[in-house]
């Protein structure tokens, strides 16, 4: 008799306890000079993406000692091993005839300078080492660039930086009409990545190819591509090019979308300036104000911008754990 109390004191355990329940993780690591935010439907799957955009550090970043880029800028006669190295920059090449030269790949000195591209070749290793396995939504935030995976329907939203401070600007030269209450925008990433790239925050770290200076606008620009590395390398091509060079290049390029944001000075007052492509508003969340002109390519008076800061560097050693259990 008692075999079968047992037993069906197991039966009644397993119908209480129910299925497996996934383990939502989250993760923060700094790596490649600014932090690394994921997301992810387990361990497992948050190990694995950080995994792979470490070892894409490893190879493609011209700070980190040993890298195949490091290497070749050292002048060693190395031969190309890694796929990943090579199409990365036969596809930097594409932005930089597509950007007529506003987006480089080589500094002053003929070095390779993967700045402006590592994050995303990094973010796409780990989109499609992860896509297979995550059976929930993968989200990686990687220090103004956001992209999204999994099986089921991905979805993020939020901001991609903090809004800007404003009161040393407005003592200055006070903000017009509603700017000063004005919110950032909310948005929304179901596929695909967003990058920002700018100088709001830190003035003059991009610098224009052509001329070698500091580009002077006071803004950001943030990006829509269908994938990671284009995003990246689109959004720092954007803002050397300025608004209206950039929305008429992005709206004669088909899956790519951007937001221009930035700062004028006029008549002693900093007015701040929004300029969208075609389908931007698709992404966007934010309710526009009387100001504002939606996809037609004219600048318009909007909120104040925010900014982020293209790496630096490499460190991975510090790192922030977070799990839970899904229901």
């Amino acid at each position: 008799m008692s075999i079968y109390l047992w037993l069906l004191w197991w039966v009644v355990l397993a119908g209480h306890l129910g299925p497996v329940q996934a383990q939502e993780t989250e993760r923060r690591v700094f790596t490649m000079g600014t932090w690394l935010d994921v997301h992810a439907d387990s361990p497992a799957t948050a190990e694995t993406a950080i995994r792979q955009i470490e070892h894409a550090a490893s190879v493609l970043s011209r700070w980190q000692p040993g890298s195949e880029i490091a290497r070749m800028n050292a002048g060693e006669p190395i031969a190309v091993s890694s796929s990943l190295v090579s199409n990365a920059l036969v596809r930097a090449a594409k932005w930089q005839r597509w950007s007529d030269g506003a987006f480089q790949f080589r500094d002053g000195k003929g070095q390779l300078d993967t700045d402006a591209f590592a994050k995303g070749a990094a973010l796409d290793q780990a989109i499609k080492a992860c896509t297979a396995t995550a059976t929930g939504q993968l989200t990686l935030n990687f220090g103004g660039q956001v992209a999204v995976a999994g099986r089921e329907q991905a979805r993020w939203s939020g901001q991609l930086s903090a809004p800007m401070q404003r009161s040393a600007l407005q003592r200055s030269a006070p903000l017009q009409g509603d700017q000063a209450g004005a919110s950032a925008a909310r948005l929304e990433l179901g596929s695909g990545s967003f990058s920002s790239s700018g100088n709001a925050v830190k003035p003059g770290h991009i610098r224009d190819p052509e001329t070698g200076q500091p580009v002077l606008t006071r803004g950001q620009v943030t990006v829509w591509a269908t994938n990671a590395f284009d995003a990246d390398c689109a959004s720092t091509a954007c803002f050397v090019l300025g608004p209206e060079r950039a929305l008429n290049k992005v709206n004669s390029t088909p899956d790519l979308e951007c937001c221009f944001e930035w700062f004028e000075q006029q008549n002693g007052k900093l007015i701040a300036r929004r300029l969208v492509s075609k389908h931007w508003n698709n992404f966007c969340r934010a309710h526009p104000t009387s100001h504002e002109t939606k996809a037609e390519g004219r600048a318009t008076t909007e909120r104040a911008t925010t900014d982020d800061e293209k790496p630096e560097g490499r460190t991975s050693t510090k790192t922030e754990r977070r799990t839970s259990t899904n229901h």
